[in-house]
């Protein structure tokens, strides 16, 4: 299975909307930093460090969200540690 189509079936689920929304946002950057149509089953540890350390480089906080603005600044602990959870 790809990875995109492995977020679609887990966003099937049954969850509220803004939560559905919010892991979407999240999920999103991580399946399309590391590739859409790379296999789920060679995702390695390696992959996740990676994102991890993108998101601590990143200058530009709010990038893609539903409402707010982009704007320069790093990215917070708290926001990096929502999209490791």
């Amino acid at each position: 299975m790809k990875l995109k189509e492995a977020l679609a079936a887990y966003l099937l689920v049954d969850r509220a909307d803004a939560t559905r929304r919010m892991y979407g946002r999240f999920l999103e950057s991580f399946v399309d930093s590391i590739g859409p149509d790379r296999a789920l089953d060679v995702v390695t540890s390696a992959d996740i460090a990676g994102f991890i350390d993108d998101m601590r480089q990143r200058k530009v906080k709010y990038e893609n969200h539903e409402w707010r603005p982009s704007m320069q600044g790093p990215l917070s602990s708290a926001t990096i540690y929502k999209n490791i959870k």
